[in-house]
């Protein structure tokens, strides 16, 4: 079987909840080889230091380097032994490319570009995005079902980009932007479509000091997830149509019923207040960063 990369998602359902982030990134030891002139090689990087220097583009100024990375790629699982909420095959193709680049002496970019479509073979029961492929369970109880198989289609789309500025010596401002968004889709009545919206929109300013710097952050995000159902031939959306008849599961155990199905909208926005310091070598770094998040849960059905 294939490694597929997992994604944990956390849902939070009280309204101005703040959220607390203390995040620790330990030392990164760079496995780097230095050439007489002490000159660093992205062949050289392994790809957690790629991913860190593409988010934090003012690492260029104690270590410089430009890179670019583009890759094609595709996978192909077959699960002959699978939980329920389990596609029996999964097939996916995409393009990425991300880098770093040094527009001026002062004046740093960096961004990433992620593009895949995922194909899923019977799909049974769920009429949701969410797999039991890498978790053992569905993390909402409470969601609509059919017991039938059907195939699925995905489209995923990541794109961001990341900017470090020195007006003046030792003063640092960025920003970051990054949005993902994806669709799903059913080709069996019932068909659901569901869409995922999330960006984010960020501003640091910073001081440096040898190696040492300390960043104010602030920053704004949006998320929202949009499903709905819809039939081809709604006919068959009674009980003697067993297979495409649409039951509704309302926790983990064994209570179902059909209350009719509609149009669902979950929508989270707020802000971000943080805090991060970083002390940099040329073959470590160290980060250590706080956020605190206040935003509002908002959930609407249509029917």
């Amino acid at each position: 079987l294939t490694d597929m990369q997992t994604k944990n998602i956390f849902k939070h359902n009280n309204p101005s909840k703040a959220r607390v982030f203390l995040g620790l990134c330990c030392v990164f030891g760079y496995s780097v080889v230095f050439a007489q002139q002490t000159k660093l090689d992205s062949i050289n990087l392994d790809a957690q230091e790629k991913e860190f220097r593409i988010k934090h583009p003012e690492i260029f100024w104690t270590s410089p380097l430009e890179f670019t990375e583009t890759n094609v790629f595709y996978n192909f699982q077959k699960l002959n032994f699978k939980r329920t909420q389990t596609p029996s095959e999964i097939s996916e193709v995409g393009f990425g490319s991300k880098g770093v680049f040094a527009v001026k002496p002062n004046l740093i970019l960096s961004g990433e570009l992620r593009v895949s479509s995922e194909n899923e073979k019977a799909v049974p029961f769920i009429l949701t995005d969410e797999r039991t492929t890498n978790q053992n369970y569905i993390s909402n109880p409470a969601y609509f079902y059919a017991p039938r198989e059907s195939d699925w289609m995905k489209q995923h789309y990541y794109l961001s980009g990341s900017m470090a500025y020195k007006p003046i010596d030792r003063l640092i401002i960025g920003a970051d932007v990054r949005g993902e968004f994806s669709k799903s889709y059913s080709n069996r009545d019932p068909r659901p479509e569901i869409g995922n919206f999330d960006y984010h929109v960020d501003a640091k300013i910073g001081y440096q000091w040898n190696k040492h710097s300390i960043f104010a952050k602030a920053g704004y995000f949006n998320r929202k997830k949009e499903s709905d159902i819809s039939y081809s031939n709604p006919d068959r959306n009674v009980p003697n149509f067993y297979e495409s008849y649409i039951r509704f599961n309302r926790g983990y155990g064994n209570y179902y019923y059909n209350n009719g199905y509609s149009e669902n909208t979950y929508h989270y926005d707020g802000l971000a207040l943080g805090a991060e310091y970083m002390y940099r070598t040329s073959k470590h770094q160290f980060l250590l960063g706080y956020r605190n998040e206040f935003y509002i849960d908002r959930f609407t059905r249509l029917y």
